[in-house]
């Protein structure tokens, strides 16, 4: 069978309310109560304004009857047109999307003139015979129906599709308003599951980097075990204690200040200054008052540190310099680690997580408002960060 009213399938982001809104009593009565009000109004308007032209010219001898009689019957001429957009409104609601296409206007408006136009205006001749004698007649109401003017079934018509336009116009705007709802309800649904997605990603990342960070702690406690020097061996115990204290800790926290990420960075040296002793040549940022007021990822700056003591002290006998400056500016802080290599010392490669992680995680936490960039000048591999000021 052809159907001449399509239902078109709704977009990958219509919600399944979006194709049929519920139609309960309540609404019913709502839409009726509505449609009612709203051409008692029209009709009352156009009665006020007939009144008072038969009032000046003389047509009405008894206002008060007179009056009362001309709104009752603009108010019941209107019945038609109140079944009308009535019955288009609960259309609409049922079927959102049945005037989409322009051959289903048109077809409605054919119906509209075809049938419903003929029926209104032999309910007016009703409403006229019975006005004229009290009495209803079908016969009369049929010779009646005949002889109307054109000029009447013009003037109808324009109202019936005026009322048919205005419907149709709500329709549209209806379901474009709530196609937008829907693609600003997906768009949030989208960026929530982002969201959820860097979190999740973020986490990966941590979960990865603090057992890196123990193991390596561990191996810095084997080799001071190894010595034979149960005091020293005894204080990067204590000391390791200390690190994983913080790295549980920071672990269940999204963001730290820079003052803490410093001290725990201190605390790390320490240890491994144990180890290296006079091979390490320090110069480290102490931390500021100002600091504690500027939040960082927690563990962002431990496996840089950590990248310069593999690359330096690890794989020469001279001594390493390694320093570490932070420089605020009024819309970034700049990190900037330094540390001394030669290119004839043993190569000594990680498992990578060093420079690619921190890069991952800036990414995910301060997005295209951060920046990692390295470099090499005068024997020195240098290593930049830039980050907002406010997270």
């Amino acid at each position: 069978m052809l159907n001449f009213f399509p239902a078109n399938p709704a977009p990958p982001y219509a919600s399944p309310a979006m194709r049929t809104a519920p139609t309960n009593a309540l609404t019913v009565l709502y839409l009726l109560c509505f449609h009612s009000l709203l051409w008692i109004a029209l009709s009352s308007i156009a009665a006020l304004m007939k009144v008072s032209d038969s009032l000046q010219s003389g047509q009405i001898q008894n206002p008060e009857f007179g009056s009362l009689h001309w709104f009752t019957g603009w108010w019941l001429s209107c019945v038609g047109y109140l079944v009308l957009t009535f019955s288009l409104h609960l259309l609409i609601r049922s079927r959102p999307g049945i005037f989409q296409h322009r051959f289903a206007i048109a077809l409605g408006l054919m119906i509209l003139l075809a049938l419903y136009l003929p029926v209104e205006l032999l309910y007016c001749a009703f409403l006229s015979v019975y006005d004229a004698k009290s009495v209803l007649s079908w016969t009369d109401c049929w010779h009646y129906w005949q002889k109307l003017p054109k000029f009447h079934w013009f003037t109808d018509g324009v109202i019936a599709t005026a009322s048919y336009a205005s419907m149709v116009a709500f329709a549209v705007w209806s379901q474009g308003r709530q196609l937008e709802k829907a693609w600003l309800q997906t768009q949030t649904d989208n960026l929530r599951l982002q969201l959820e997605l860097e979190q999740q990603r973020l986490l990966t990342l941590r979960a990865q980097l603090e057992p890196h960070f123990i193991f390596n702690a561990l191996n810095s406690i084997s080799a001071l075990v190894r010595s034979n020097d149960k005091t020293i061996a005894l204080r990067g115990i204590q000391k390791l204690s200390q690190l994983l204290r913080y790295a549980i800790t920071a672990s269940q926290r999204e963001w730290i200040s820079l003052y803490e990420e410093l001290e725990f960075l201190h605390d790390y040296l320490d240890l491994q200054a144990i180890r290296y002793g006079d091979r390490l040549a320090l110069d480290i940022a102490t931390p500021a008052c100002w600091m504690h007021e500027h939040m960082i990822p927690p563990l962002l700056l431990q496996p840089l540190l950590e990248n310069c003591l593999r690359h330096g002290a690890d794989s020469q006998s001279e001594t390493t310099a390694i320093s570490l400056y932070i420089e605020k500016q009024p819309e970034e802080l700049n990190i900037i680690l330094r540390n001394q290599f030669s290119l004839s010392a043993t190569p000594n490669p990680g498992l990578g997580m060093g420079l690619p992680h921190t890069h991952t995680r800036l990414s995910a936490a301060y997005g295209a408002s951060s920046s990692l960039q390295t470099s090499k000048s005068a024997g020195q591999f240098i290593v930049t960060l830039r980050l907002p000021v406010a997270p």
